[in-house]
């Protein structure tokens, strides 16, 4: 974990675009799911898995975007 953290702070544009970079891969990943499946269709955890899975997608840009401006 301290290898991680190190990481983190030694490379934060580094780190912020990795993650940014996850955020996208994660994005379109999920956008070709939510094509497949209708919102309807679903029950209440599979509802609450794809609220999770955005608010995922957001924490990830955010992060990216916070390491890379305390980066410059």
């Amino acid at each position: 974990m301290d290898v991680f953290l190190s990481a983190l702070d030694g490379y934060p544009i580094q780190s912020g675009l990795i993650l940014i970079g996850l955020g996208i891969i994660y994005l379109v990943f999920r956008m070709d799911n939510q094509k497949k499946e209708s919102y309807q269709d679903k029950n209440i955890t599979g509802k609450t898995s794809v609220v999770q899975s955005w608010g995922i997608i957001f924490i990830l840009f955010m992060s990216g975007i916070i390491l890379i401006i305390k980066g410059l």
